[in-house]
């Protein structure tokens, strides 16, 4: 229908021309903001018509008819009375909703669902709960052109705790954060450019306590068609509050990840990376701005680092190690990697991988360890672990073959030459021993000038012999010292088992043994098998 009132009570006789009709029609009084207000005193309904709890028109008709409904209340908000047929909420009944524009009579519209019934009386259907303590989440108000408040609704008292009489007369850009006006003038300008334009911003509005609350706001440029702008003031404070303790996650994440002694990176399940720290480009000798495949490229092993990630991304956590070649240098550094997968709701969205530099810890360990198993003056093996690789080869089984040999006279070069000149012996000792024998075979320095080979695979006690003959060969050349040349000879004795046969270390050490003292009769430095 078209809007037919006056200031004579016009609202009133067409509620009553409505009901005349359809006795048994739903009545409420409607607010600016689109919901249910209590009815005014002043009009009297009688006792056979609903004055409805419900907290709008929508809650009264049916799912597909709530489009419509809105359409038309929108209709009715500029001034126009509008009528849409709809159905009842959780019945077959059919009827029309009148909205009412009895604003200068009453102060609110009306909304009139008649429903198709034959005039009987029409049950209401119960609204849903509203939550207790919840709170208005949208205010509507009108501006005049120079954003003047001139109406505003009663839902600013449960958003913002203003009294509508508090804002109205009042600049709106006024209740705006100070840091916000400028971006409020803006929007606000762009509005004015062109009648039906709307601009949204977002703005910290004050709130009557002295607080601050963000707000989508606005603004309809309704201007020529009604002489107002229309507002719109939307509660989003809850969102912006989880968007700056998002904010506030990711930067403690950041400067802790930047802050860390290890490299940090993310990847996402589609296996790009979304994050790297200054310690992962330190460590791999990249830049911030290098690509992934050339990050990728310092990783030695690639395809264990994609093996890895494949099954990380497939849900299984990882540790791992790898060398890393620092980015346009012969650097190597050996790296621990820990891949872990990021997973929502039981689907891996990602990894995150932590590498760590252990190349001096592992130089430092491989240094204890060789500290611990060799001699630090010749190079050899010590004594302790020339007699477990002994141990060892005697367990598998294998023909062992154990060369001594003991340095003739080595007193008179440390008496005639000097200490250094004796150490100096000692090493071409050990390095000419290392050069006579396999490279799978174990020189190590009994203590003092007495060395032990331990060798496999000779087949034969005359292949021992051989060997024994060779070492005592290569030992026979003078030793060069501060343009001095030393003679050098020394007694090597030679024991030998077969495979398989049941003899310790120690017996095996000490046949040699005895046969390097029986050669120290045969001079010019023989050998002998014992």
């Amino acid at each position: 229908m078209g809007k037919t009132k006056d200031d004579g009570g016009g609202a009133s006789r067409e509620l009553a021309a409505v009901l005349r009709d359809h006795p048994g029609a739903i009545v409420a009084a409607v607010g600016d903001d689109g919901l249910f207000v209590p009815v005014p005193e002043g009009l009297d309904l009688g006792d056979d018509h609903h004055r409805t709890g419900l907290r709008s028109a929508t809650d009264l008709v049916d799912g597909v008819d709530r489009a419509a409904v809105i359409e038309a209340w929108e209709r009715a908000r500029l001034g126009d009375d509008t009528t849409v047929d709809a159905r009842l909420r959780d019945t077959d009944a059919a009827g029309t909703m009148h909205f009412i524009d009895a604003r200068d009579e009453l102060g609110v519209h009306l909304m009139v669902f008649a429903v198709d019934d034959g005039g009987g009386r029409v049950e209401v259907p119960e609204s849903p709960p509203i939550p207790e303590g919840s709170r208005a989440k949208v205010v509507r108000s009108r501006k005049d052109g120079l954003a003047v408040l001139v109406d505003i609704d009663r839902n600013v008292s449960e958003l913002l705790g203003w009294r509508v009489e508090d804002m109205v007369g009042v600049r709106s850009l006024d209740f705006i954060h100070p840091d916000d006006q400028e971006e409020a003038i803006a929007a606000w300008m762009d509005m004015l450019s062109g009648p039906g334009l709307t601009t949204r911003a977002r703005l910290r509005h004050a709130c009557a306590d002295g607080s601050w609350l963000w707000l989508d706001i606005s603004n309809r440029n309704l201007l020529d068609e009604a002489g107002h702008v229309e507002c719109e003031m939307v509660d989003v404070g809850e969102e912006v509050a989880a968007q700056e303790a998002l904010a506030a996650s990711e930067q403690v994440l950041r400067r802790l990840t930047e802050s860390m002694p290890v490299g940090v990176f993310h990847i996402d399940a589609d296996e790009r990376l979304q994050l790297a720290n200054a310690r992962l480009h330190e460590i791999l000798g990249t830049l911030p701005g290098d690509d992934q495949a050339t990050m990728l490229s310092t990783v030695r092993d690639e395809m264990a680092f994609d093996r890895a990630l494949a099954a990380v991304l497939a849900g299984t956590d990882v540790d791992l190690e790898l060398e890393i070649q620092v980015l346009g240098t012969l650097d190597l550094r050996r790296c621990t990697l820990a891949l872990r997968a990021l997973t929502v709701e039981g689907a891996v969205t990602g990894a995150v991988g932590v590498l760590t530099d252990v190349t001096e810890s592992v130089r430092l360990r491989e240094e204890l360890e060789r500290r611990a198993t060799m001699d630090d003056l010749t190079g050899c093996f010590n004594r302790a672990s020339v007699l477990e690789a002994l141990e060892e080869r005697l367990a598998s089984g294998v023909d062992v073959a154990v060369v001594y040999v003991d340095v003739d006279d080595f007193k008179v070069v440390n008496d005639g030459h000097g200490h250094a000149a004796g150490d100096e012996v000692l090493q071409a000792v050990g390095a000419r021993l290392r050069s006579a024998v396999r490279e799978h075979d174990a020189v190590g320095r009994m203590g003092g000038d007495e060395f032990v080979a331990v060798c496999t695979g000779l087949g034969s006690e005359d292949g021992a012999a051989e060997l024994a003959q060779r070492i005592a060969s290569s030992l026979r050349d003078p030793v060069g010292f501060r343009h001095q040349r030393i003679t050098v000879s020394a007694s090597v004795g030679v024991a030998w088992v077969p495979g398989g046969e049941r003899v310790d270390a120690d017996t095996l050490v000490a046949r040699a043994d005895g046969a390097m003292y029986a050669s120290k009769g045969i001079r010019g430095g023989g050998h002998t098998v014992g």
